[in-house]
């Protein structure tokens, strides 16, 4: 029978080599949202998040530790609005935005978000 302390030592050496090659593959994942460089649907974003997700689920069940995170299916979404329901012009108008608090040009970021705002309540 393995002795006490060496399970002890085993898990923690093992268990943190095997977290930073996890962290180091999630990282690498979230490498392939850089649009710029890939090109994918947000079905195929969803199935890489609800699988890893439910990978996370499964290893917490292992360990008796509840996972709080309710894991979800992707919603449909209109075409030509964004998950929130603001249509593509609105979408693009609150990016615009965050790019302008980014810049500090504050004043142009309040009109992009009130078009935006706008455009989702559907006026004009």
């Amino acid at each position: 029978m393995i002795d006490d302390n060496i399970k002890k030592d085993n898990f923690k050496r093992l268990s943190s080599s095997r977290l930073v090659n996890a962290h180091k593959q999630l990282k690498l994942l979230g490498n392939l949202s850089k649009k710029s460089q890939y090109e994918y649907s947000t079905r195929e974003a969803n199935a890489i998040v609800v699988g890893l997700l439910n990978s996370v689920k499964t290893l917490g069940d292992k360990f008796k530790v509840e996972v709080v995170q309710e894991v979800t299916t992707e919603k449909e979404v209109p075409l030509g609005q964004s998950p929130d329901g603001i249509p593509s012009q609105g979408w693009s108008d609150v990016k615009w935005a965050f790019e302008m608090l980014n810049r500090g040009e504050i004043d142009e970021a309040k009109t992009m978000l009130h078009r935006a705002l706008v455009s989702r309540e559907g006026g004009s």
